[in-house]
């Protein structure tokens, strides 16, 4: 084989030992011959190979059952889920971000309709920008107000 063939096979196979025995065995008779080829095996080595080589860490013996033991004694309603359902967001900010994504998406169909150009899409968005803006301005009254109707609700 010649060295760009070699070169690859070092690159492909022969660095992260799955070469077959015959061509790792030609690659190596090669190396001991060609000092292009060794210097490039080395290098390919040195700045690729054993920077991502790990050493094997071995887990302790009683790992495996300390999780088991943890999994078995886990409470049935602690699901990995129920953090998510749990969100406790208001009204006008969950609008707020519906409307947002909605702005978005109809002025990004907008452009790939090419309906508007880009620089009118600018300033379709800017614009939106500033009257969802202006809406969350006013979400600060309405979490105001939502207060006000739940203390009077208690009371």
């Amino acid at each position: 084989m010649k060295c760009p063939e070699i070169q690859k096979i070092i690159i492909t196979d022969f660095s992260d030992r799955e070469a077959p025995p015959q061509m790792r065995a030609e690659v190596e008779s090669h190396l001991a011959m060609c000092p292009v080829c060794r210097e490039f095996e080395q290098r390919f080595n040195a700045l690729v190979v054993r920077p991502f080589e790990q050493t094997v860490l071995k887990a302790p013996e009683d790992l495996w059952g300390a999780v088991q033991e943890r999994i078995l004694h886990q409470p049935e309603t602690a699901k990995w889920y129920s953090q998510f359902l749990q969100i406790n967001i208001s009204l006008p900010k969950l609008a707020f971000a519906v409307g947002l994504i909605l702005m978005l998406a109809g002025t990004a169909e907008m452009v790939y309709k090419q309906k508007i150009s880009g620089h009118e899409a600018a300033v379709c968005v800017m614009e939106n920008m500033s009257y969802m803006e202006s809406l969350s301005n006013s979400d600060e009254a309405a979490e105001n107000y939502e207060n006000e109707a739940l203390t009077e609700d208690v009371s």
